[in-house]
């Protein structure tokens, strides 16, 4: 899964950091389409604090009042109780008289929202978009993305990699989303006053690379080796998001344990599953529903599974420019509820998915237990299978985890990145870590 990642380096001629203000597309506002804590639904509630109108209609909105929109057949309607006060077509929108934090909108997640909200209606779904100023944006998501425990300094460089990160899209006049798929944003009900810091101390600084927004990815841990661009998603290479030894992060470690028996069948009658299907669970419950998931989109669709066993679990040798692992393969046992041996019982299958890439058997297993591709080992014991392996993520970019490190105050020398710049060494530029924007203003 793609994230931004703090990037804080600048090569001679190449990277330029500069005032928001100066780029030619108008990124000062930004559009993004709340869907990560709503979900979809017909009808959506919203608590109004302070003075908001229609701005449709300019009618004025009751602060502390709640209201329901709601959508039937492309059509919005605005409700106060039962009584419906007004239908709309498509969408309208709710705006703050005077823009701040004193006027805020509730949405019915309980997240709070300062500027414009937009509802559009998607057929029979309400889609609320949030419209505010681009600071004020990414004080709502950099407590989403990084901990607020982190240094300042390394929180301000994650504030210009996110600023530069929605740049990118706002310059292009794209409405974002608050999902991973861009940046997870909270709204004002996520503020926190030393992230809010780290953007006030930042403001409106992007990092630019050839004349355009460099692409700034991030994961939480690259174990010690960042990743390719191009290894991780294909693609053309791009100069600054290269396979390069991180000193700075080389200490998280993982493994995740399989058993190769998941559900013991003696005691079953597999006769009459319904005397039991709902009540049994595979002893790795939350990889075994990660697995099923696998399957139901990968030829096994429409079918009730459970996973009975894992006879087979290996991860090929071969490695990478960065040293990450790249294919595996898995067996397993299964029971779809419906099919049956001639005598009634039923079936105990075989799957097995051979040569998958890694990053689809990672997935298969679940992204957040098999934490990465950079494999170090994998164990066939007597009664399980174990992988082990460093980082989590998939480590293009920088490593938040890295990040801290050369953030701490302690350690002035650290730096956030060292890449070799097209292999010329000689043309990059160290930026120390506690002189972030004023070392960098210096090469513009």
């Amino acid at each position: 899964m793609k994230k931004l990642f703090a990037i804080l380096l600048a090569a001679s001629m190449l990277f330029t950091v500069i005032p928001q203000g100066n780029a030619s597309a108008d990124t000062s506002q930004v559009a993004v389409k709340l869907v990560n804590y709503i979900g979809k639904n017909s009808s959506i509630d919203v608590k109004v604090t302070g003075n908001y109108r229609i701005s449709e209609t300019g009618s004025a909105l009751n602060s502390g009042q709640t209201y329901t929109v709601k959508a039937s057949s492309g059509v919005l309607s605005l409700y106060s109780g039962n009584q419906k006060l007004r239908e709309f077509g498509a969408q309208f929108s709710m705006v703050p008289v005077t823009y701040g934090t004193s006027s805020t909108l509730t949405i019915q997640n309980g997240n709070s929202y300062t500027g414009t909200i937009t509802f559009q209606a998607e057929g029979s779904i309400v889609t609320p978009v949030n419209k505010l100023p681009m600071e004020d944006y990414l004080k709502g998501v950099l407590p989403k993305e990084v901990s607020s425990a982190y240094p300042l300094e390394s929180l301000k460089a994650q504030a210009v990699s996110a600023r530069t990160h929605a740049s990118r899209f706002t310059s292009a006049g794209k409405t974002m989303d608050d999902t991973t798929s861009y940046q997870v944003y909270g709204g004002y009900s996520s503020w926190q006053d030393k992230t809010s810091q780290a953007v006030d101390q930042t403001a409106g600084v992007v990092l630019m690379y050839g004349g355009t927004y460099a692409q700034t990815y991030f994961s939480a841990s690259n174990g010690g080796m960042t990743e390719s661009a191009e290894n991780a998603w294909g693609g053309s290479s791009i100069p600054y998001l290269t396979a390069k030894r991180d000193p700075y992060d080389d200490s998280y470690n993982w493994s995740v344990t399989l058993n190769k028996t998941q559900i013991s069948t003696a005691g079953l009658d597999l006769k009459n599953p319904n005397s039991w299907w709902s009540q049994v669970v595979e002893a790795n419950k939350n990889e075994a529903a990660n697995m099923k998931t696998f399957m139901l989109n990968n030829g096994y669709g429409g079918k009730d599974l459970k996973i009975t066993g894992i006879s087979s679990l290996t991860v090929d040798a071969a490695k990478n420019s960065s040293g990450r692992s790249i294919k595996g393969s898995i067996t397993v046992q299964y029971m779809a509820k419906n099919e049956l041996n001639p005598d009634g019982s039923i079936k105990i299958q075989t799957a097995t998915f051979h040569d998958l890439k890694l990053s689809q058997l990672r997935a298969m297993i679940g992204n957040a237990i098999w934490k990465s591709l950079l494999v170090t080992n994998v164990t066939n014991g007597s009664n399980s299978y174990t992988v082990s392996g460093k980082g989590y993520g998939h480590g293009v970019g920088m490593s938040q985890y890295g990040m801290k490190a050369r953030g701490k105050p302690d350690n002035p020398t650290k730096r956030f990145c060292n890449f070799t710049i097209r292999g010329q060494p000689s043309r990059v530029v160290l930026i120390p870590v506690r002189d972030l924007i004023r070392s960098l203003t210096t090469l513009i």
